[in-house]
């Protein structure tokens, strides 16, 4: 697991890899019901060792906020939360943010940091040499 800050998504952890899970868990004799029992563990596991790992050794969590399309999976929510006690788990829309506007909301604070002339980036998570303005603003006419 790579320390904080960092990215990824469905590059390496889309259909591909749910795939290679589905079909190594088959040759291991699994059921369909217990391949998506192990998927949800292994996410909510994921979550929780990052926890554990990176912020409880500076000061812990009180609240986790979970958003995207995994706030709609009670399973995987009950999961999480059971992991993260005693730190209390809650959908990010109790902030007043749509779980599915994430997305969203991140591009809105680029464009703000943009429009302020600061650095976007995070080069230890992307790779960049240093840190830069994203993107241009070009008035209209």
């Amino acid at each position: 697991m790579q320390p904080p800050p960092r990215s990824t998504g469905r590059e390496r952890f889309g259909e591909h890899y749910a795939a290679t899970l589905r079909k190594l868990g088959l040759a291991m004799g699994l059921s369909e019901d217990d391949l998506l029992a192990t998927g949800v563990e292994l996410t909510a596991a994921a979550v929780a060792t990052a926890i554990e790992r990176f912020l409880a050794p500076r000061g812990g969590v009180d609240v986790v906020y979970a958003s995207g399309g995994g706030v709609a999976n009670a399973t995987l929510m009950r999961a999480i939360g059971r992991r993260v006690s005693p730190a209390r788990l809650s959908r990010l829309d109790v902030l007043g943010v749509p779980p599915a506007a994430k997305e969203a909301l991140a591009f809105a604070f680029l464009a703000h940091e943009t429009l302020c002339g600061l650095p976007g980036n995070v080069p230890s998570a992307t790779g960049a040499a240093r840190p830069v303005v994203l993107g241009e603003i070009t008035p209209g006419a």
